[in-house]
């Protein structure tokens, strides 16, 4: 892994999905319980960044901080693809890391930003992203990031209904 590096997930998400993300958060809005006219909800804002979770869980990152800013509104059906670009890279000693099961002495700390696109190429979700990756530097970057994106291939995939 290197600056620069991108990894990328994509998904549609169903009115299942919305529905039953809507009983977990109790977010019961209208527009994400009651279909459209063309029978789409709109997609909880959390539930779509959570694409970003995919690609974190991949890299085996533990999110400290998470800034996003929703632009626009996924509908149920529509394919998001979430691309997460490598910002930053920088070792540090660990601290609070073993009480996550992890014997690391030294951990990496990690910087990122992702965009959410629509099926129409727009950005619908801004994403900066600061945490660790409980190994040291030097394994982060002896990592080959195309495996990591062949894991991907299998997290999110596409929905056959859409909604």
């Amino acid at each position: 892994m290197k600056l620069g590096d991108t990894l990328t997930v994509r998904r549609a998400f169903t009115n299942a999905d919305v529905l039953s993300f809507g009983t977990m958060t109790l977010d019961q809005a209208p527009w994400h319980t009651q279909p459209d006219v063309k029978g789409r909800l709109v997609v909880h804002g959390l539930l779509t960044t959570s694409l970003c979770t995919a690609i974190g869980g991949a890299l085996g990152f533990l999110a400290r901080q998470f800034e996003l800013t929703l632009l626009k509104p996924v509908y149920t059906g529509e394919v998001v693809t979430c691309t997460y670009t490598l910002s930053a890279l920088s070792e540090a000693a660990s601290a609070g890391a073993a009480s996550l099961g992890q014997q690391a002495d030294r951990v990496t700390r990690c910087e990122g930003t992702a965009e959410l696109r629509n099926e129409r190429g727009e950005v619908v979700v801004r994403v900066f992203t600061r945490g660790i990756i409980p190994r040291p530097l030097a394994e982060v970057l002896a990592h080959d990031v195309a495996e990591t994106q062949a894991k991907l291939s299998d997290v999110a995939p596409l929905s056959t209904s859409r909604l």
